[in-house]
């Protein structure tokens, strides 16, 4: 992330190559005291030193972050130095949980069916009506990139030359052969 200076190993990092542009932190949270230190360091001087450099370069970037916990739990734990939840939190935006947005499911799954069709090349014909509902309601599956990584799979799985249907019975059946072929699940 900060780059490299060291004489037989030269490399730009993360921060300089996106000088201008916008970085995203995903999960802030689970980044470690002495990092926070060092991007609070960059973030206020605007400033970065590359790893065993001696001179400064200049990095201007817009920081995004997102964290699984509210801020009042990252606040209550202090889980982020304050000083670096400051700089950081300049704009909270708020997504609910994947529980909450059961109504935008279905077409969230028509969208994710969409696209791994057509990226296989898989008639949009082949997928049963139950099948949309089917996803809609399954427990095992807690967030958006689960839900997508399950509708490629199901697709890959259950599409053979372009013939084959994929129904609410189909995917049941490759569940529990998948489920039972291994006696350690």
């Amino acid at each position: 992330i900060f780059g490299n200076d060291n004489i037989s190993l030269e490399k730009t990092g993360v921060l300089e190559e996106i000088n201008g542009g916008s970085i995203f932190f995903k999960n802030i949270d689970k980044m470690t005291i002495k990092i926070q230190g060092k991007l609070l360091r960059v973030l206020e001087e605007k400033k970065n030193f590359r790893i065993g450099g001696v001179s400064p370069k200049k990095v201007d970037f817009r920081t995004i972050a997102s964290s699984e916990l509210s801020i009042l739990e990252i606040r209550k734990k202090k889980i982020i130095r304050e000083d670096l939840l400051k700089k950081v939190n300049f704009f909270e935006i708020q997504v609910p949980n994947f529980d909450k947005r059961k109504d935008d499911l279905g077409d969230l799954i028509k969208e994710f069916f969409d696209e791994v069709l057509e990226n296989n090349k898989v008639n949009k014909k082949n997928i049963s009506e139950d099948t949309i509902s089917f996803f809609k309601t399954m427990p095992y599956v807690k967030n958006l990139a689960q839900l997508k990584k399950f509708v490629d799979w199901s697709v890959f799985m259950l599409t053979e030359n372009n013939k084959l249907i994929i129904s609410k019975q189909r995917i049941n059946n490759l569940l529990k052969s998948f489920l039972n072929s291994d006696p350690n699940l």
